[in-house]
This record gives structure tokens, C-alpha cells and sequence, in this order.
């Protein structure tokens, strides 16, 4: 049974932030900004880029879903709990970063500021309070999930990159 609890239906502001996070990348031409980014991301071309953020952001949803009908320390809850600590991170790796360094500002920097940053980590810390996910277990995960992720997204764009030379 669906778990309608208040944090339940907090855990539901994630994807939508993601999903804001997201779309301004695709909207301040994050493709573009990858040919002069250096080492702060690869370079990625239009449509490979925008059908990696619709799988993933797809994927925030599923997550959120699924972490929310499991319930507290279920392996969905871990894995929405590992991407918003992996989206929380991204805000100072690379966004911040990558915008001083430049010294211009990186796609998806303002969301990231003023959206990612503090509703993910109110969210981690109720999560923790709330004994949603126990804070050692998720950092165990941690380096597994990043590395995952990573493989994801660079599988996301060979498959963008591949069916957009079917197209």
C-alpha cells in the first residue's frame, strides 16, 4: 500500500526540482557550454544530452515512487537517497566550481543555488532524523552509486549519440 505519510509527500519536491535542474540545462544550451567547459563536463552534442536528462529525470520519478510505497529503509529509499546526495554534491561539483573557475555561469548553476542545495540536503537531514535511511549505510553506498551513475550517463549519451545517427 501507498505510504501517505507528510514525508512521504515531501520526498515528491526532489523530482520536481530535478526536473526544474534539469530543463535549465536544456535551456542554457549545456551541449554548447561542454565545448569550452574543459574538465568540468565532456563534450555532448544536442540530442544525446536532452535524452539522457528525460531517462534520468524519468529515473528521479521512479526512485521517489518507489522509495515512497517501500518505505524507511527499503532499497528504493536508498537509491532516491543516493541521487539526492549525488544532485546535492553536483551543486558544488561542477556547477559552482566549474562557473568560478570560467567565470561564467555554468547551465543549471541557479537552480542548482537556489533549489537543489537546500531541499536536498532538508531533505537528507529529515530523511535521517526521520530514520528514513540510516546516514552510514548511505555513505557506504555512496561511491558504489557514483560510479554507477557515471557509467549510466555516459551509456545515456552513447545510446543518444547512436540514435541520433539512426535519425
Amino acid at each position: 500500500m501507498f505510504k501517505k505519510t507528510v514525508f512521504g509527500r515531501l520526498l515528491y519536491l526532489f523530482p520536481v526540482i530535478f526536473t526544474v535542474h534539469n530543463m535549465e540545462e536544456v535551456v542554457s544550451d549545456l551541449p554548447g557550454w561542454s565545448e569550452r567547459a574543459g574538465l568540468f563536463h565532456p563534450i555532448v552534442g544536442t540530442f544525446e544530452f536532452i535524452f539522457a536528462v528525460i531517462v534520468i529525470t524519468i529515473l528521479g520519478y521512479l526512485f521517489t515512487y518507489l522509495a515512497v510505497k517501500r518505505g524507511k529503509g527499503s532499497i528504493p529509499a536508498y537509491l532516491l537517497f543516493s541521487l539526492i546526495l549525488v544532485v546535492d554534491i553536483n551543486v558544488f561539483f561542477p556547477h559552482l566550481l566549474a562557473t568560478i573557475a570560467t567565470k561564467s555561469l555554468a547551465p543549471g548553476t541557479v537552480s542548482a543555488v537556489l533549489l537543489n542545495l537546500p531541499i536536498c540536503t532538508y531533505l537528507l537531514i529529515r530523511g535521517v532524523k526521520e530514520e528514513y535511511i540510516q546516514l552510514k549505510r548511505l555513505l557506504i553506498i555512496l561511491i558504489p552509486f557514483l560510479i554507477a551513475s557515471i557509467v549510466t550517463i555516459a551509456g545515456l549519451f552513447f545510446i543518444g549519440k547512436t540514435m541520433e545517427g539512426l535519425i
